[in-house]
């Protein structure tokens, strides 16, 4: 198995990708999720197959595309009666949610389980010394598969649950983790707490996690470029932009030779801001601003930016 990674801009895809190695060789692929945290520097892959428990997790360049550090978890310690499907990382990238199923036991007692792991530290040991489990799910209690994990935008984490066998046996609701940035119980899971009205199944609508951002997490964006054969990262965060984001580069001598302008539009393409930059970092203020997604445009020489807030 590899990571490849494609270069995506405002010209269009880089045909030539970044390939990374990964440590995991299952024997038959069905299929997984694959979760970035918010902050775009790691990278989480559930490795669902028949009887295979192997999430994988490593660090991540959002410049470069490279997949690097990677660390192997076999939540079962080897017990392949079980395997991974739904992940998900925390709001504040520390922490990451992963649920198990298995079907190598006598129908219909097919348990699940949901773990916590803390990755703030990217080390093999440490994570597996973190794992909490917070739920067991199986006939006698009325929950037996969970699956599916997606944030939503008020920073808490849902589950589904697969409605295989009727309602008595698996209700029509959804699960939550309320407070994912908390260690161990302490996030608070809720089995069953959301009543749907119709089959869960397997899987809930799947986003690119930092589109759903709130003022719970401030992500940063990361542009790449080359002027006078210095590569600049120009750092964009928070975005989106709840009150205000901020413009800064790395190496901000490049303002004495080019110069730096930068300009706002709405959705109608109407402007609403623009600033000659000559000092670092920069504030745009959102409190002038209607609510809505703007574009930003960046002019540094002649080169120019486009970056969606």
């Amino acid at each position: 198995m590899q990571y490849i990674a494609y270069l995506l801009t405002d010209i269009g895809i880089d045909t030539i990708p970044v390939i990374s190695p990964s440590q995991v060789r299952p024997p038959k692929l069905e299929d997984s999720y694959l979760r970035f945290s918010f902050d775009g520097r790691k990278i989480a892959n559930a490795w669902h197959s028949y009887l295979y428990d192997t999430i994988e997790i490593a660090d991540f360049n959002n410049s470069t595309g490279q997949v690097s550090n990677p660390i192997l978890i076999n939540s079962e310690n080897g017990n392949y009666r079980y395997n991974t499907y739904g992940l998900v990382f925390s709001p504040d990238n520390s922490k990451i949610y992963v649920s198990l199923r298995s079907r190598n036991f006598p129908y219909p007692d097919w348990p699940s389980k949901i773990y916590q792991y803390d990755v703030s530290i990217m080390d093999s040991t440490t994570i597996a010394n973190t794992k909490t489990l917070l739920h067991y799910a199986d006939s006698t209690n009325n929950s037996p598969f969970y699956l599916g994990m997606q944030l939503g935008g008020d920073g808490k984490i849902y589950i589904t649950n697969e409605n295989n066998m009727g309602s008595t046996f698996c209700p029509d609701s959804i699960s939550v983790i309320t407070n994912p940035n908390l260690q161990g119980t302490a996030c608070n899971f809720i089995a069953n707490v959301i009543y749907i009205g119709g089959g869960a199944r397997a899987g809930l609508p799947n986003f690119v996690d930092s589109y759903l951002n709130g003022p719970w997490q401030p992500p940063c964006d990361t542009l790449v470029s080359l002027v006078n054969n210095i590569k600049l990262h120009i750092t964009i965060s928070p975005n989106p932009f709840n009150y205000y984001t901020r413009i800064n580069i790395n190496n901000q001598n490049q303002l004495l030779d080019n110069k730096l302008n930068i300009q706002l539009y709405n959705l109608m393409g109407h402007k609403v801001y623009e600033s000659r930059i000559t000092t670092l970092p920069h504030n745009i203020y959102k409190n002038n601003l209607s609510e809505g997604v703007y574009i930003l445009k960046i002019q540094l020489g002649n080169n120019q930016y486009t970056q969606k807030l």
